[in-house]
C-alpha cells in the first residue's frame, strides 16, 4: 500500500514543517512512525 504510505508521508511532512524540522531523515522517520499502527 505505497499510496497510503505516501498519503501519511504528506501528513508527516506537514507536521515536520510546522515543527521546523524539515530534515529528510526526520520527515521519513515521522512518516514511518505514523505508520507504526499499521
Amino acid at each position: 500500500m505505497d499510496y497510503i504510505d505516501w498519503a501519511f508521508c504528506e501528513v508527516g511532512n506537514i507536521v515536520v514543517d510546522i515543527d521546523r524540522l524539515s530534515d529528510a531523515p526526520r520527515a521519513y522517520y515521522t512518516c514511518k512512525h505514523l505508520l507504526g499502527f499499521f
